[in-house]
């Protein structure tokens, strides 16, 4: 979780430092947005590290600017477990990540998959679906293979007793 913290009515902004009411002001050097940071037991919301000079008035730094809404793009994202599409509007897409406008960043390889169309994605629904179907037919034939084995097995053994 990362927000920007507003103003107080000092004009600072303050950032949570380390566990309890501790509180640092805001270094008007680095990017206003307040990080996550683990320090074992928990997590404290220090200002990022990184310096000013991206997004609007250049209060943020490159990874933390928000990104503008022409900039942004439509892909389609499939889900594994139904044959449902879902358009989303992501700031960018790298070969590991797809990035969304608020920074947040998710692997690509998390089960679902983004296509840069609906033709694309659909095509994909498609192979993955006859791909399944192959499998499942598969599964059966050896299914009834093995059910008619044991039956023949039945039989034998019925015809000794």
């Amino acid at each position: 979780m990362s927000h920007a913290p507003s103003p107080g009515k000092d004009g600072l902004r303050w950032y949570a430092s380390g566990f309890g009411p501790k509180r640092s002001p805001e270094d008007k050097t680095r990017c206003i947005q307040s990080v996550t940071q683990d320090v074992g037991r928990w997590y404290t919301f220090p200002q990022c590290s990184h310096k000013r000079g991206h997004g609007p008035d250049g209060l943020y730094c490159k990874r933390h600017a928000p990104t503008p809404v022409s900039e942004l793009r439509t892909w389609y994202r499939t889900n594994p477990w139904s044959n449902e599409i879902l358009p989303v509007l992501l700031a960018k897409m790298t070969e590991q990540f797809a990035v969304f406008p608020d920074g947040r960043r998710e692997k690509r390889e998390q089960g679902h998959a983004f296509f840069g169309s609906m033709r694309a994605a659909l095509e994909a629904l498609v192979t993955r679906n006859e791909r399944n179907a192959e499998t499942a037919r598969r599964n059966l034939a050896e299914h009834t293979a093995s059910v008619v084995a044991l039956k023949k097995q039945l039989v034998k053994l019925k015809e000794e007793t």
